[in-house]
């Protein structure tokens, strides 16, 4: 009986140690797999994830978005570049007989694809919004390096360099209430954060910026102080949660999530926040970003298509009333970090980029550029400009990614101000739509 007792209680523990194991691993595979993609997002030129065309909306109860709602098989078959000019409109005719029609401009698309041929780039990418309704205004993606890549504007694979000091501005504004005015000096950090440069100095610490500055100058170790003193990982997680990063972006073709693994170490962390590796970001989240700050921080949701017809002329899919995506910043803090950019364009890193545009006036414009030096065997430059103008009524959202080979062709920054002057003043636009004949292929304009 004592000997059953003891084999009844064996068979228990072995049972108990099986299901402990089991419960274990099934956790195991469900974090691995809700990282796959996102967090585990390798650095590379591919195809894009899908993203499953599914986010959080802005919305007070946080319900689920929607589904897309465009015909079965149409997202496969979307082609902006093969686009053709009809009534105004930038038309696609699908080998069904069925009709896109898109939101673009017709005029700035053309010459905005036009001026990136034009510098011979390896890859670059625009995509302009209008903030307020979500419309791509623009989508222009050039390729001269890889011609099976497809979708750069939609990938995450461009490092999101000094971009993503935006986030750790947010966070210093919402996590930390750091005045836009306070002050801060230090000293290095200008192709590297190193460890002796995060340590005050009083000999060596002779430059001295406010938050508002650094923004506008990039100064990389001032962000690199402030997060390590004033933020911790946790801060910097959910405020790029907050902007769109590590999550799926709804909209009428797959995006890939942009990554913000945020570092645990104390040193990586900061560098992460200076923008020194560890995020990704794709050129249209970059867009939908720049919108937000200039939507008093709401990110609507992004729309490329306005209608679908059918050959008989049947509509098959009209696009939804603009709705919110998801609100990234409250209204004071979009405003504060909206005023803040204005000084990358008036004295900071994007000053000589705008300078070859006098076109544009005085028109005050918000931006925020990047650059940083791509790992692998080729030693690809990319530079990011991310802005929006007018800054006191925005029009125009946009983010313009730009790959340099090691011999540097264009900045961002140059382009972005080309572009703007093309997207924004009326006579360059009415004089482009006239230039254009019925039926020309925005592909032959190559």
């Amino acid at each position: 009986m004592l000997e059953d007792t003891r084999r009844w209680r064996s068979v228990r523990r072995l049972v108990s140690c099986l299901c402990v194991g089991i419960l274990v691993g099934v956790l195991v595979c469900l974090h691995h797999d809700a990282l796959l993609g996102v967090s585990a997002n390798p650095y590379r030129w591919a195809l894009p994830v899908d993203a499953g065309g599914e986010a959080a909306v802005f919305e007070e109860d946080a319900k689920p978005a929607r589904p897309m709602t465009l015909p079965r098989g149409v997202a496969d078959l979307l082609a902006p570049e093969r686009a053709v000019l009809s009534d105004g409109r930038l038309e696609q005719v699908l080998d069904d007989g069925a009709t896109v029609t898109y939101t673009l401009l017709p005029a700035p698309q053309q010459q905005i694809r036009r001026l990136l041929e034009s510098y011979r780039l390896p890859f670059a990418a625009v995509v302009a919004l209008d903030p307020a309704s979500g419309d791509v205004l623009a989508y222009v993606e050039v390729n001269s390096r890889n011609p099976t890549l497809e979708g750069l504007a939609r990938q995450a694979i461009p490092p999101a360099a000094s971009v993503f000091k935006l986030v750790t501005a947010a966070a210093l504004l919402r996590e930390a209430n750091l005045d836009p005015s306070a002050s801060i000096c230090v000293h290095g950090g200008r192709r590297a954060i190193e460890r002796s440069e995060m340590v005050e100095n009083a000999t060596l610490d002779t430059l001295c910026v406010t938050l508002e500055e650094a923004l506008a100058r990039s100064t990389n170790v001032a962000f690199a102080r402030w997060s390590d003193r004033l933020l911790d990982g946790d801060a910097l997680r959910r405020t790029a949660a907050a902007l769109g990063f590590e999550q799926p972006i709804p909209f009428d073709l797959p995006v890939e999530p942009s990554l913000a693994a945020i570092p645990d170490d104390r040193l990586e962390r900061a560098r992460a926040a200076a923008g020194f590796w560890h995020t990704t970001m794709s050129p249209l989240h970059g867009a939908l970003i720049a919108a937000a700050i200039a939507n008093e921080g709401i990110a609507m949701r992004p729309r490329l298509v306005q209608e679908v017809r059918a050959e008989d002329g049947a509509s098959h899919y009209e696009a939804p009333t603009p709705r919110g995506w998801k609100r990234m910043l409250s209204r004071s803090e979009s405003a504060r970090l909206g005023a803040m950019m204005t000084g990358a364009v008036e004295y900071g890193t994007a000053r000589r980029g705008f300078e070859g545009t006098p076109e544009l006036g005085g028109m005050r414009v918000a931006g925020k550029t990047g650059t940083l030096t791509g790992r692998g065997r080729e030693s690809l430059e990319f530079t990011w400009f991310v802005g929006f103008a007018p800054q006191n009524d925005p029009k125009v959202a946009l983010a313009v990614m730009v790959v340099n080979p090691e011999s540097w062709l264009i900045r961002a920054s140059h382009v972005a101000a080309k572009a703007l002057s093309i997207l924004l003043l009326s006579d360059t636009t009415e004089q482009g739509i006239a230039r254009l004949e019925p039926g020309e292929s925005f592909m032959a304009a190559r």
